[in-house]
């Protein structure tokens, strides 16, 4: 994979929605039994291909809104809490497997503050370096230049 630039998105958020919560939301009892062991599967791929330096992004396959606290739709923050949590990877490369690298493999020209990238950026009230969970307070979103999101509020514009 990394010698043909083969990025992996292991979407972890789903497989720990459906471990944790699966009863909960419906999910048949063979379907139960099976998520132990994807779950687990899933997790010695991600520490694989961090120790073979292949490109890891952040995306989901939640696709469903589930009224959970932490895992649903809209909530992507919790896909790169899980990339430090059960993957292994440190904060910061999970920060990046969520912005730049993910942005590079779709060829978006974002990701990085850099001249010349799109000014998407998010404030958060804490350092997700020191505990990636803090990533999920975000305060202010500025998307594409422009303040959207205020002290947690929705800009009209």
């Amino acid at each position: 994979m990394r010698e043909k630039n083969v990025t992996l998105t292991p979407t972890l958020a789903i497989q720990e929605l459906i471990f944790k919560y699966g009863k909960q939301i419906g999910v048949d009892e063979w379907g139960l039994q099976k998520i132990t062991s994807v779950r687990e599967s899933i997790t010695n791929v991600v520490r694989k291909a961090k120790e073979y330096g292949v490109t890891i992004i952040s995306g989901t396959d939640l696709g469903f809104e589930t009224g959970l606290e932490e895992i649903d739709m809209g909530k992507n923050w919790m896909e790169t809490v899980l990339l430090v949590e059960r993957g292994g990877l440190s904060p910061i490369e999970a920060l990046r497997a969520s912005t730049y690298d993910a942005g590079m493999a779709i060829g978006i020209n974002a990701g990085a503050i850099e001249i010349g990238r799109d000014a998407d950026i998010i404030i958060i009230n804490g350092d997700p370096t020191q505990n990636v969970r803090e990533i999920s307070k975000v305060t202010n979103v500025i998307q594409n230049g422009k303040l959207v999101v205020e002290n947690n509020k929705s800009i009209k514009g």
